[in-house]
C-alpha cells in the first residue's frame, strides 16, 4: 500500500525529473550552432537588426538568466512563443496532452480486459500448455520494440487487410470515430506492456 511518504517521494522524483529534462533540453538548444535572430531574419540581414532582435528576444543574456526567465514563466503556464511558428507554445502543448490522454485511455480500454482475461485463463490452466502459451506470448510481445510491432501492425491491419485506419487522428471527427482511429497506434503499446 502506498503511504504518504512514498507518494511524496515519488512526486519529488517526478518534479526533479521534469526539471532535469527541461534544463537539458534548454541547454541542448543553447549548444546547437546558429543564431536565432539570424535564422529568423535570414542570412543577408543587417548585423544591427540581428543584434536588435537578439536583444528583443533576450538571446543576448547569459544562459542561466535566459533559463530562469523561461522556467519561471513556464511555472506560471507561459511556455513562451514558438520562433518557427510565431505563435504561443501553450496551445500546442495542451493539444498534444489531449491527444496523449486519449491514446492512454484507448490503451487502458484495450489492456485491462486483455491482461485480466489472459491472467485468469493462465491462472485457471496453471502449468498447462495454455498457461505456457500465454506467458510465451506476453514475453515475446514484450521484447519486440514498439516501432517494429507498430510497423508490422500498420502493414498488416492498415494496408494489407484494410481493417483499421493508418492515421492516428481524424480531424473534426466525433468521440467514437476518434477512438477508432487510435486503435492502431495503441496496439503496439498494449502488446508491449
Amino acid at each position: 500500500m502506498l503511504t504518504g511518504r512514498t507518494l511524496s517521494a515519488r512526486a519529488a522524483s517526478l518534479l526533479l525529473t521534469l526539471w532535469l529534462v527541461s534544463a537539458l533540453v534548454f541547454l541542448a538548444g543553447q549548444v546547437l550552432p546558429g543564431d536565432v535572430a539570424r535564422v529568423m531574419l535570414g542570412p543577408f540581414a543587417d548585423a544591427q537588426a540581428v543584434a536588435a532582435l537578439n536583444r528583443q528576444l533576450g538571446a543576448d543574456q547569459p544562459v542561466l538568466v535566459q533559463y530562469w526567465r523561461w522556467f519561471s514563466a513556464a511555472l506560471g503556464g507561459d511556455f513562451g512563443t514558438s520562433l518557427s511558428m510565431r505563435a504561443p507554445v501553450a496551445p500546442f502543448v495542451l493539444a498534444s496532452l489531449g491527444r496523449s490522454a486519449a491514446l492512454a485511455g484507448i490503451i487502458l480500454l484495450l489492456l485491462v480486459p486483455l491482461g485480466v482475461g489472459a491472467g485468469i485463463v493462465a491462472g485457471l490452466n496453471q502449468g498447462r500448455l495454455t498457461d505456457r502459451l500465454i506467458v510465451l506470448a506476453g514475453v515475446s510481445f514484450g521484447i519486440v520494440p514498439d516501432f517494429v510491432s507498430g510497423l508490422l501492425l500498420l502493414l498488416v491491419f492498415g494496408l494489407w487487410l484494410n481493417w483499421l485506419p493508418i492515421t492516428g487522428a481524424a480531424p473534426g471527427a466525433g468521440f467514437w470515430t476518434s477512438g477508432y482511429y487510435l486503435i492502431l497506434p495503441a496496439l503496439p503499446l498494449v502488446l508491449n506492456l
